[in-house]
């Protein structure tokens, strides 16, 4: 595996084990995941893969079909978006602290 292969699923894997603990409402600790985006719109890296796959498969995507988040599409995107925004709020916040 290249380590760009490695990297991108490393990161995917901390964003899904975001989702799952914001969804067992076990708070957050975040993992090392790379940022996109800028001005106040800072996203997980992983956040347009999932988002991507999601519109494409919808209720059929193999992670659903295999149960995360009780197979619910409505769960999984509700927890998408209060990490993407959890994340993005911490994102500026770090880059003005330094």
């Amino acid at each position: 595996m290249s380590p760009t292969a490695y990297l991108d699923n490393w990161e995917r894997f901390e964003y899904l084990r975001s989702i799952a603990q914001w969804d067992a409402k076990e708070g957050l600790d975040w993992g090392f995941m790379r940022t996109t985006g800028m001005f106040g719109a800072h996203l997980p890296e992983p956040s347009g893969w999932i988002r991507q796959e999601l519109d494409r498969e919808g209720d059929t995507h193999p992670l659903l079909t295999a149960g995360f988040l009780n197979g619910s599409a409505e769960r999984l995107n509700t927890a998408r978006n209060a990490i993407d925004e959890q994340f993005s709020r911490w994102s500026i916040q770090a880059r003005w602290q330094n």
